[in-house]
């Protein structure tokens, strides 16, 4: 059932008691005026007659007092009469209706005004405490930044909001103009870097780097930014930095935040990868070695447009897990003769070396920079997945 039936229903209760109320008086009034007033002349009357006998007082005094008591008598019916026919027919239906009426416009009035009130109120604190959307909130900083262009903290929440949305384009672009407004806030810079890793297929680049290395001069202890230079770090196989950066970065995030158990995890992980294998003394005529033939045939248009100068590096990775290079040849592009093999002697770390893996990928880059954090000018080519134990030949077009 809908309020407004319980309001009916109420209101109904109402009118009722409200009639009942109004005609009480004359319902309940057993009394009769008129037999009661007769009765007290004629008392009267017999009391003049006996004062008459008794010569209290002489015919002319009783005369006189016997009219009055008439008279009065007369009045009185007739007063009664009166206030009778007020009583019966002074409140009329119509006018008990109309009562009624404005009683329950009134009532309902107030209570669409109160309820009105409430629904607007309660909307309000529904609004205020459902959070924004992301869309939403891109449009409030953009209309904020109408006004306020050089806000350099809402760009940079303009940005943030945009990267969790995965629009990086937009994300970087307002990054870069709170950067050229305010190029020294540490949490911007971290966030800044983060947009670019994400924007480059989860690589870092020379720009993100260097935007790391900006925040942490600025603030040594930042857990974010920390962090990431504990990713790049490890993605270039520099463990030691990998360890330090994180731990560095356990020290500033406070007992009982999540973060700390992702980080201790990956420092787990480190130590598992740094730990040093147990030597095993192998019979050379039992060692099997492995190796991987690359055969890269390189446009002419590349040779052209590149410099001679310009890096090849030609490495393996594993298909699954850490991007970093397994074993790795790097040369002047202007040396390359077209064909080079992988064995355990390029292997990057002492403890994975190219002939404990099986599935890896191939990847040939060539670089102005030389740099191991691929460049935008960079141009790089990788393999499907290959068998080490397969001693495979591969062929790539560069």
């Amino acid at each position: 059932m809908t309020i407004y039936f319980w309001f009916a229903v109420m209101g109904a209760i109402s009118s009722c008691w409200l009639i009942w109320f109004i005609y009480r008086p004359l319902k309940s009034n057993d009394i009769d005026l008129d037999k009661s007033n007769v009765d007290l002349g004629k008392r009267k009357q017999s009391e003049l007659k006996q004062d008459l006998a008794n010569d209290m007082i002489d015919s002319n005094q009783f005369n006189q007092a016997n009219s009055e008591i008439t008279r009065t008598l007369a009045q009185e019916l007739n007063q009664t009469e009166q206030t009778i026919d007020t009583e019966k027919y002074g409140v009329s239906i119509i006018g008990i209706g109309i009562i009624l009426s404005f009683l329950l416009i009134f009532s309902f009035g107030i209570y669409q005004l109160l309820s009105e009130e409430n629904t607007v109120s309660d909307t309000v604190n529904q609004q205020e405490q459902q959070p924004l959307s992301l869309e939403q909130s891109v449009k409030e900083i953009k209309l904020w930044l109408l006004d306020k262009p050089e806000d350099d903290l809402a760009w940079a929440s303009l940005g943030s909001t945009y990267a969790e949305l995965a629009y990086f384009d937009e994300a970087l672009e307002s990054y870069e103009k709170s950067y050229q407004l305010n190029p020294l806030n540490p949490m911007m810079l971290s966030e800044y870097a983060s947009a670019l890793f994400f924007a480059n297929d989860q690589k870092f680049n020379q720009r993100s780097v260097d935007l790391l290395k900006e925040a942490l001069e600025i603030d040594s202890t930042l857990p974010f930014a920390l962090y990431q230079m504990g990713l790049f770090a490890a993605s270039i196989g520099d463990f030691n930095l990998a360890s330090t950066s994180w731990k560095r970065a356990l020290m500033s995030i406070p007992a009982g935040n999540p973060d700390r158990q992702f980080i201790e995890e990956l420092l787990a992980q480190l130590d598992a990868v740094m730990e040093p294998e147990p030597i095993i003394a192998i019979d050379e005529s039992e060692q099997e070695s492995y190796s991987v033939n690359v055969q890269v045939l390189i446009s002419e248009k590349i040779i052209e447009e590149r410099s001679d100068n310009d890096y090849l590096m030609i490495y393996v990775k594993s298909a699954q897990g850490r991007p970093m290079p397994i074993a790795i040849q790097k040369m002047k592009l202007m040396d390359f003769l077209g064909e080079i093999t992988l064995t355990d002697l390029d292997s990057v770390m002492p403890n994975q070396k190219l002939s404990q893996s099986k599935e890896v990928i191939v990847v040939v880059r060539v670089s102005e920079s030389g740099s191991a954090i691929r460049q935008e000018s960079d141009i790089q080519i990788q393999s499907d997945v290959i068998n080490v134990r397969d001693n495979p030949v591969v062929n790539l077009n560069l």
